[in-house]
């Protein structure tokens, strides 16, 4: 993701993501067994942790995450009617309560790593030693307990909406009949104004962006992406123009994590509805390839573009910290953090 400072002038640095093939429909038992297996998976490190002899000060970075957002899933656990992003965010989570559960059993106990971690860990292109692995693994977490929150928010927003509408129109047929309807109108639609207090924070995110987001929406026609007249690479950046007159950055997608590739493209999609941050176009698949498509920006970063511009006028810097401000507080109002937002 990257924060642009108006529309005016072209910046910021195209984003990493991963994305893979996702099936179109959910079977709703099984996401109520990913749910369940997940709280018992986070149950049983908890409990691991609170009788460990050993690292138990280290464990606790991650039962203390794993035991807060037990609460969450607990409280509003997945229907028939969850989004299909719910089942990818419970899928995500389960995939790293495992490595976790195998992490800390072998912390806690005596001798050394099981096969399954040290594979893990040399998997890691930066991971030398277990204190880098420890803390992948809790950025990790962190992104995938706020990934399950942020849809268990968007679900319970859009539940709030329909009961209200449906209140709405039970209202206005009893105010036909009965003289006392606008009396208790009025102090239903206080309860309900509590209620929308509480998520007003997804209404804020989701706009018309994210709430209705379907994955094989995000795909583009290949066709659709041609050479420019002044094709520039930038290291695994290609510019190329999509519909014949947009210039958009294309950039090859590296890894398999499946739930969090999906997870990704909701994200910038959903971010794509603010105006001051790179528009996400979507993906394109080339063979087995996979492709991310975003908007050019044609001076790099904004601390790039500042710094070899010494002569901006206070004005125009006055715009750029207007522009960042709005992007920030829209990331923040909708609960939505990215390591890029600097």
């Amino acid at each position: 993701m990257a924060l642009k400072a108006t529309r005016d002038v072209n910046t910021s640095s195209s984003s990493s993501l991963a994305i893979t093939t996702l099936k179109a429909t959910i079977d709703v038992g099984e996401m109520l067994l990913s749910a369940v297996a997940a709280c018992q998976i986070a149950k049983k490190i908890v409990e691991m942790v609170e009788n460990a002899q050993r690292h138990k000060e280290i464990c606790r970075d991650l039962s203390e995450r794993i035991k807060k957002a037990t609460k969450s899933i607990e409280a509003n656990p997945p229907t028939k009617d969850s989004s299909i992003m719910i089942q990818v965010s419970y899928q995500s989570y389960k995939q790293i309560l495992d490595e976790a559960a195998q992490y800390i059993r072998d912390l806690i106990k005596p001798g050394t790593f099981s096969q399954k971690t040290l594979r893990r860990i040399k998997s890691l292109v930066k991971a030398k030693d277990m204190l880098e692995y420890h803390a992948d693994l809790i950025g990790r977490l962190d992104a995938a307990i706020q990934d399950l929150q942020l849809d268990l928010a968007f679900d319970t927003n859009q539940k709030v909406n329909e009961v209200n509408s449906k209140m709405d129109q039970s209202l206005f047929i009893s105010h036909e009949n009965l003289g006392y309807a606008r009396e208790t109108s009025l102090e239903v639609k206080k309860i309900a104004a509590k209620i929308d207090a509480v998520s007003n924070f997804a209404q804020l995110a989701m706009l018309t962006k994210g709430a209705d987001f379907k994955e094989e929406s995000i795909y583009v026609d290949p066709s659709s992406l041609e050479e420019d007249d002044d094709t520039e690479i930038r290291g695994k950046i290609k510019k190329m123009l999509f519909n014949e007159k947009d210039e958009v950055a294309v950039r090859k997608v590296l890894t398999n994590d499946k739930p969090r590739v999906v997870r990704q493209a909701m994200i910038l999609n959903r971010l794509g509805a603010c105006g001051n941050i790179e528009s996400f176009k979507g993906l394109m698949k080339k063979g087995e390839e996979i492709y991310v498509v975003t908007e050019w920006t044609e001076n790099y970063d904004l601390e790039r573009y500042l710094h070899s511009n010494v002569e901006i006028s206070w004005k125009q810097k006055l715009k750029f910290a207007e522009g960042i401000a709005a992007a920030l507080t829209y990331c923040h109002k909708a609960d939505i953090f990215h390591h890029d937002v600097k």
